[in-house]
C-alpha cells in the first residue's frame, strides 16, 4: 500500500523596492545628480551579490519615464509600489527599499514629534511639480505589512534621522572614532540607545533603517571616484564598505563604518542614523542564503510497499 504525504514548502522571497530622483523635470534649482546612480549601484549589489531576481526589483527613476509612467517616481506611484511590496510579502521574506532625493521637514501639526516637526520625502509629479510625502504616511504604510517579514531600509536624503519613527535609535557616542572590529565591537560601550515613546508604534517589528542624516543634517551628492560617478555621499560609502567587508556585515558596524568613511572623506557634518522597530536586530548582511528559491515549490512524497521514497516536484 502507498502513502502519499503532500508538503507546500514556502522558499524565502527577496524583493527590493529602489527609487532615485534627480528631479529632471523641476526647476533647476531642484536638481541632483546622483540619485539615480544610487538606486542603479543598489540594483546591481543586491543581484551580483546578494542574489535578488531582477523580476522582483521595482526601480522607479525620472529620467527615462514619463510623469504618467508607472515607474515615474511620483507620489501616486511611491505609495502604490510600498504598499505592494508590504502586501505580497510573507513570513521570513526579505524586503530592501532605498530612497535616494531630496528630504526635508514640515511643522508637525498632531504633536506627535519631539523636535515639532515632520520629517519628508520629496516626489515628482506632472510637468516636474514637486509632492512631499511625510513620515506619518509613510508610518501608516508601514503599519499593515507582515510583522515576520524582515525590512531593511535605506533612506539617504536630507532631514531622515527618524523618517520612519521607529521605536528605537542607536546613536554612537561622539568620541569614538575607532577602528572597526567586529569580534570586540560591544553595543553598550559605542551605542547611545534611545527610546523613541511619542511617535512610535509597538506594532511594527523587523523595521531595519539607515539613513543618510541626522534630522538637522544635509546628506550630501558626492562624486564616486571609483566609477567615475555622481552618487549620493551615503550610498557611496554604503556600497565601498559592504564590498570591502565581502558582503557580510552586522548592521552595528555597517552604520559605524559609513560614518567613519565620510569622516574619512570630509563629510563631517553629516552623520547617518540608525534605527529600528526592535531594541535588537533581525537583519544581518548575509550572503548566507544566496542559494534559496524564488518561489513556492510542491512537492508530494511517495512510499511504496518497499519503503522505498520518492520525491516530485509538480
Amino acid at each position: 500500500m502507498e502513502k502519499i504525504i503532500y508538503y507546500l514548502i514556502y522558499i524565502m522571497v527577496k524583493r527590493a523596492l529602489l527609487i532615485g530622483i534627480n528631479y529632471i523635470d523641476a526647476n533647476s534649482q531642484y536638481r541632483l545628480n546622483g540619485c539615480i546612480n544610487d538606486a542603479i549601484n543598489v540594483e546591481n549589489l543586491l543581484i551580483d551579490a546578494y542574489n535578488y531576481d531582477i523580476n522582483n526589483i521595482k526601480l522607479l527613476r525620472d529620467d527615462i519615464y514619463y510623469w504618467d509612467d508607472n515607474l515615474y517616481p511620483s507620489t501616486k506611484n511611491i505609495t502604490r509600489e510600498l504598499n505592494n511590496i508590504l502586501e505580497i510579502s510573507n513570513d521570513d521574506d526579505e524586503i530592501w527599499i532605498h530612497y535616494s532625493g531630496h528630504g526635508f521637514y514640515s511643522t508637525d501639526n498632531n504633536s506627535d514629534e519631539t523636535d515639532k516637526k515632520d520629517e519628508l520625502i520629496v516626489s515628482v509629479n506632472e510637468k516636474g511639480h514637486l509632492n512631499i510625502l511625510l513620515d506619518d504616511e509613510l508610518h501608516k504604510i508601514f503599519s499593515k505589512y507582515n510583522k515576520n517579514t524582515n525590512i531593511f531600509m535605506v533612506f539617504d536624503c536630507c532631514n531622515s534621522g527618524t523618517i520612519a519613527d521607529l521605536k528605537y535609535t542607536y546613536r554612537l557616542k561622539k568620541n569614538d572614532t575607532k577602528t572597526i572590529n567586529d569580534d570586540a565591537f560591544k553595543i553598550d560601550n559605542e551605542y547611545v540607545i534611545e527610546k523613541n515613546t511619542e511617535n512610535s508604534s509597538s506594532q511594527l517589528k523587523n523595521i531595519h533603517l539607515l539613513s543618510g542624516s541626522r534630522d538637522d543634517q544635509y546628506s550630501y551628492d558626492a562624486f564616486n571616484r571609483k566609477s567615475q560617478l555622481p552618487m549620493g555621499a551615503m550610498t557611496s560609502s554604503l556600497l565601498h564598505i559592504i564590498r570591502k567587508n565581502k558582503h557580510e556585515m552586522n548592521l552595528f558596524n555597517l552604520h559605524k563604518s559609513i560614518c567613519l568613511d565620510l569622516i574619512s572623506k570630509g563629510f563631517v557634518d553629516q552623520t547617518p542614523c540608525l534605527s529600528m522597530s526592535n531594541e535588537n536586530p533581525s537583519f544581518y548582511l548575509s550572503k548566507v542564503n544566496n542559494d534559496v528559491g524564488k518561489t513556492r515549490i510542491n512537492f508530494k512524497i511517495q512510499y511504496n510497499n518497499n519503503k522505498k521514497m520518492y520525491m516530485n516536484l509538480f
